[in-house]
């Protein structure tokens, strides 16, 4: 009997090594006829005097063949899946490549970690001291699907797209703020830009001469538009999300063969901004 392709499988993700105060915990994930959707993990926390252990102590970093597709700290996942009104729980947090909420079928499957057998992935959690000794134990579960295979044949499809979560950071003065070396061929979902004062954020692309403003939102605007779709706008938080609608596949901002890119944002005072960068990459040939 073949197993339905759609079904959702919820699997434990073997055991983490090196857990505790100051380590990185790891775990290498099986690979091979898996799409992993989600990444599900549990810290049940031991409550010390003065202090107790919680998601702003960790890191989390995913490594697939030796790239860091996924490099953010924890408190930042969080505000990502509270953004999209996902119930948060004390003591878990959740990596998600998959737009549950998308509003067809590819939009749905279209980012999932498709694996290959001889792929390696590993995760890795950075945990920071509390200074308290808090005990610190972590598990992880996932999200799975089986990979389709060709025709009647035993061989899985091959990867087509990579999922990558990754910040960049980017120094600003007041006023209007240019990052011109976004990357070009990638499809870019969503861009969650951390920072307190941006008034307005605007994208322009290129293709030859030619210019386009693609987007040009305030603040008030931007957060109205997202409350309208059931999004959760965060504080010190502007979220350029061109899929707020849910319609992933027809409104990703795709830069394959674009000329020029530009994202500029408008700020009120001197500071750092961090762009938490969702997107999707085109799988590099062999």
């Amino acid at each position: 009997m073949r197993i339905n392709p759609n079904f959702d499988s919820h699997i434990p993700i073997g055991s983490f090594s090196s857990v505790g105060e100051g380590e990185t915990a790891n775990v290498a994930v099986a690979t091979g006829g898996i799409i992993y959707d989600a990444f599900h993990f549990e810290y049940p926390k031991s409550a010390v005097v003065g202090s107790e252990f919680d998601a702003s102590h960790m890191h989390l970093r995913i490594s697939l063949n030796t790239e860091d597709i996924v490099d953010v700290p924890v408190a930042d996942l969080i505000s990502r899946e509270a953004y999209h009104a996902n119930a948060e729980q004390d003591g878990y947090f959740t990596l998600s490549f998959r737009d549950i909420m998308a509003k067809t079928f590819e939009g749905d499957h279209i980012t999932g970690l498709v694996t290959m057998p001889d792929d390696n992935l590993s995760i890795e959690v950075d945990i920071v001291g509390t200074g308290a000794g808090a005990t610190v134990t972590l598990k992880g579960f996932a999200d799975t699907r089986p990979t389709p295979t060709i025709g009647n044949t035993n061989r899985q499809i091959p990867r087509v797209l990579v999922p990558k979560l990754r910040i960049l950071p980017v120094n600003s003065e007041a006023g209007d703020r240019e990052v011109d070396t976004m990357a070009r061929g990638p499809v870019y979902k969503r861009v969650f830009i951390k920072a307190d004062d941006i008034e307005r954020f605007v994208v322009e692309t290129s293709e030859g001469p030619n210019s386009v403003k693609m987007w040009d939102l305030s603040k008030a605007r931007n957060e109205y538009l997202q409350k309208r779709h059931g999004k959760v706008p965060q504080a010190g938080m502007f979220v350029f999300d061109p899929i707020v609608d849910g319609y992933g596949r027809l409104k990703v901002l795709n830069t394959a063969g674009l000329s020029g890119l530009v994202f500029r944002s408008t700020k009120t005072a001197q500071g750092s901004m961090n762009y938490l960068i969702e997107s999707v990459w085109p799988q590099k040939a062999a």
